[in-house]
């Protein structure tokens, strides 16, 4: 490779004009193009980094100007505007309006464009029009210096670029540029390389030779080390204490915190306090019974005629050593105070007023029961409404309060143990603890009794209607076809008529009523029932009962049969239980958690993880049943999402007391999005709960009202009418009351 210093003399011969160089201006003015070379992409940036542009003064340049543009062949220090890359510049020159993107980002607007005209008017009144290119991938104009045109000149002829600067010496030899030199076996250059260049270095060796004459003659001393003690290796204590420094000082601490200042006195605290600071005998006594950890003030305020009058503070000693303790002993923390808006953090949130519709008043009150309501339901057209408590079960009319049918308990003789352990016959009374109407019938209800029954009784006062599967079928059918009309009516008759190899028997001590017996468990109570949303599966759950696997069953209405599915119960006792509405599988509540489990392939699905205590009701969401609602003892309301994994979405404290129902409206995922919630405290809370089909968006919960009945008690369930926003609440003094 060239030095430094020969390249820049050959750089400074080739500024001057020399008669080879005209001819060759002149030949590249006539051309007007370079043969052998396209005006691209990879040319233009190479003749950039020698070339000026247009807002260059003149021709000339600087020797030390050159000097500095060919210090250095990387071409990675050339400055590219456009930075595309090695994108061919075809793409956007024939798809986009502009050339590319510099290097923030910004497009590169095509400026220069020349038409044939305007080249031929500026070669005519230019005269530096024929030394001048165009930079396309820069959308610039570049003037080409006489450096650049000999560098040229010298690559037309097969010559390097540039020469070494000992005249023409390099000339015997030419570049072939148009071939590849990793395919050929033969150097370049024929001549031997220069003894100088592998030779020591003769003024290098004159130089040495001086300093060694020098040093021999003393003249030059090298330098000495100062005399001193040898470095020791620092030994220090791995066990001193690491407040102390280096010099056995203590190191300085944190920097002091003041503590904290008492409390000013209140008006309590007076010895002529107001009236209202005065404990009265019911408060005085609760104060001396109440322990010093909960209490609120640690005197008693009283009220004394004057100021000396006032005795000696007993406690007075006793607080001075508590604030010394609270110096000495505590711990102090600097809190930053954050000023921030309460309001901000809360949840922006739709108006209830635009969540309409929703219960807001009692329109309907049922009187007559008169022990505490413990469930109700709707049958499937809203007309009739099923309740059940200790004095029986009662029929009403939904719209006038009226009722239809009552039927109180009954006795039953049953096998209990006696003192002695043996197994003897006695009377008990038989109520009803849960009702459900059948989800496709009108006319058929299902009981759950205290003696482990189950009954599906059919009112003879009620008028059979079809199921909703057959409402196309009677679209079909006349108006007038009798045929049609018989079938639909005895449809429910033959549902319930005893089999001749079922296990059922037929009801035969209800009077107004007819069905089939189920007889699980004789020391169970039931209580809760479950349809399956086709009407053709029930199921049972009895948290007393003896054995595990009759704490949950599910009867099949088709060939009358009791199926037991689970013989273990891991996490309590099975307390609610619900089909899903969609698939084949079930869920199952026990105290601490929720389990999905498949009936068809019996296997487990998943197990949500609540951390709730004693779980009371579960609802699932109708329509897709991957969202479902649990509420428990300790007030929780709890939210889950099967897209989001086995723990709650959320998780709500509304209630003050035990929470004990949960339920969606049955046209939840369609025109009314709403839940309910009832509680110990006597309040129901109604919930807008939204589900959007959209899996990015999470679903809408809004409190909208707090319903209250006027003379309080406890709400054992809630229940839904099934076609309009309208929500049953029963009570545990006997009262039921429809909120519209």
């Amino acid at each position: 490779m060239p030095s430094a210093k020969k390249t820049r003399q050959v750089l400074a011969e080739a500024s001057k004009p020399v008669n080879e160089e005209d001819a060759a201006l002149q030949e590249i003015e006539d051309s007007k193009a370079l043969p052998g070379f396209e005006i691209g992409e990879d040319v233009v940036d190479n003749a950039s980094t020698h070339g000026s542009t247009d807002d260059d003064e003149g021709e000339e340049e600087s020797s030390e100007t050159d000097d500095d543009d060919y210090d250095s062949d990387d071409s990675d220090d050339e400055y590219t505007r456009n930075r595309i890359g090695k994108v061919p510049l075809k793409w956007y020159l024939d798809n986009h309006d502009h050339i590319g993107y510099d290097i923030s980002g910004k497009k590169i607007a095509r400026t220069v464009k020349t038409s044939e005209i305007d080249t031929l008017l500026r070669a005519a009144e230019d005269p530096d029009a024929w030394r001048t290119i165009t930079d396309i991938k820069n959308d610039r104009e570049i003037k080409l210096t006489d450096t650049d045109l000999r560098i040229i000149q010298r690559i037309r002829k097969g010559f390097f670029p540039t020469g070494r600067g000992d005249g023409d010496e390099d000339e015997e030899f030419q570049v072939e540029y148009e071939d590849r030199i990793e395919d050929k076996i033969h150097p370049l250059r024929t001549r031997y390389p220069s003894k100088k260049s592998f030779m020591p270095d003769q003024d290098e060796a004159r130089t040495v030779k001086r300093l060694i004459k020098l040093i021999r003659a003393g003249i030059i001393k090298p330098k000495e080390e100062k005399p001193g003690k040898e470095e020791e290796e620092e030994v220090f204590d791995a066990w001193a204490d690491e407040e102390e420094g280096d010099e056995g000082r203590k190191l300085k601490g944190p920097a002091p915190i003041p503590a904290p200042k008492q409390a000013l006195p209140t008006h309590g605290e007076s010895y002529n306090p107001p009236e209202e600071y005065l404990f009265d005998d019911a408060e005085k006594a609760e104060w001396e019974a109440g322990d010093d950890s909960i209490r609120k003030q640690n005197y008693m305020p009283q009220k004394f005629a004057c100021l000396r009058h006032v005795p000696f503070y007993r406690d007075f000693l006793k607080e001075r050593f508590e604030r010394c303790l609270d110096l000495y002993l505590c711990p102090r923390v600097v809190k930053k105070k954050m000023n921030v808006d309460p309001l901000s953090l809360l949840p922006q949130l739709p108006s209830p007023s635009d969540l309409r519709p929703f219960p807001t008043t009692v329109g309907v009150d049922f009187k007559g029961h008169s022990e505490k309501v413990t469930d109700s339901s709707f049958n499937v057209t809203g007309e009739l409404l099923a309740t059940c408590a200790a004095d029986g079960l009662r029929l009403w009319d939904t719209l006038s309060g009226c009722c239809l049918l009552h039927r109180g308990p009954n006795k039953a003789v049953v096998k209990q143990k006696n003192d002695n352990a043996e197994l003897v016959e006695a009377e008990v009374d038989v109520s009803p603890l849960c009702v459900a109407w059948h989800p496709k019938y009108s006319d058929i209800l299902a009981v759950g009794t205290n003696n482990g029954t189950v009954e599906l009784l059919r009112p003879q006062c009620v008028k059979a209607a079809p199921a909703a599967e057959e409402e196309e079928e009677e679209a079909e059918d006349a108006p007038g076809d009798e045929e049609s009309e018989s079938r639909r009516s005895n449809a429910s008759v033959e549902l319930l008529a005893p089999v001749e190899d079922g296990d059922w028997e037929a009801v035969t001590d209800a009077p107004g009523f007819e069905g089939l017996l189920i007889r699980a468990d004789e020391r169970a109570d039931i209580t809760k029932l479950t349809w399956h949303p086709r009407g053709w599966y029930l199921s049972h759950v009895a948290p007393n009962a003896v054995q595990v696997r009759s704490q949950c069953v599910i009867h099949n209405l088709r060939s009358q049969k009791t199926i037991r599915p689970f013989s273990k119960s891991k996490g309590g006792k099975i307390q609610a239980s619900t089909f899903h509405p969609r698939k084949p599988q079930f869920y199952i509540c026990t105290q601490k958690n929720v389990r999905l489990c498949d009936l068809k392939a019996q296997s487990l699905v998943r197990t949500y993880v609540s951390g709730a205590q004693h779980i009371m009701a579960i609802s699932v969401f109708p329509g897709t049943g991957e969202h479902l609602t649990i509420v428990s003892q300790d007030r929780r309301l709890c939210w889950f999402d099967n897209e989001l994994g086995n723990k709650p979405w959320k998780t709500w404290r509304y209630h003050k007391r035990v929470v004990r129902d949960v339920e969606f409206h049955p046209l939840a995922a369609g025109r009314l999005p709403l839940m309910a919630t009832c509680s110990d405290d006597g309040s129901a809370h109604i919930f807008h709960a939204k589900v959007y089909n959209d899996a990015m968006s999470n679903p809408l919960v809004v409190p909208v009202k707090k319903l209250r009945p006027k003379d309080g008690g406890r709400i054992l369930s809630c229940s839904w009418h099934p076609h309009q926003p309208w929500v049953l609440l029963t009570m545990g003094d006997g009262r039921v009351q429809l909120w519209v």
